[in-house]
């Protein structure tokens, strides 16, 4: 499994499966599962895959918002209060989802 640095400070093996997201790769530039084998392809290649097989395109595999992680690596717009979302969910798994926001909300900050 790769290994997956957490909270800037703890690097470990990442033994987490999640559902292929080339949609969001496409959009986002996000890495995806689908392209670490297909290297060949695009993302877009591979959400067409996707939609093809399933008639649809891949849906969220839980709450966590990419879109808002993303924005918070990036300092997009509204990143703040889609991160504190994340924080405050105690549903959410803390050492993945939780931890994940709050790092990028604290590098958002320590951006300004």
């Amino acid at each position: 499994m790769p290994t997956t640095t957490y909270m800037v400070v703890d690097p470990r093996h990442d033994h987490s499966m999640r559902i292929p997201r080339p949609d969001l790769s496409a959009k986002l530039g996000m890495p995806n599962a689908c392209n670490n084998c297909h290297t060949k392809q695009t993302p877009q290649w591979a959400a067409d895959a996707i939609r093809a097989w399933t008639g649809k395109t891949a849906g969220r595999a839980s709450s966590i918002s990419p879109q808002a992680l993303h924005a918070g690596s990036t300092a997009g717009a509204g990143a703040r209060g889609a991160l504190l979302t994340i924080i405050d969910d105690k549903g959410q798994p803390a050492d993945r989802a939780r931890a994940s926001a709050i790092e990028r909300s604290w590098a958002a900050c320590s951006r300004r």
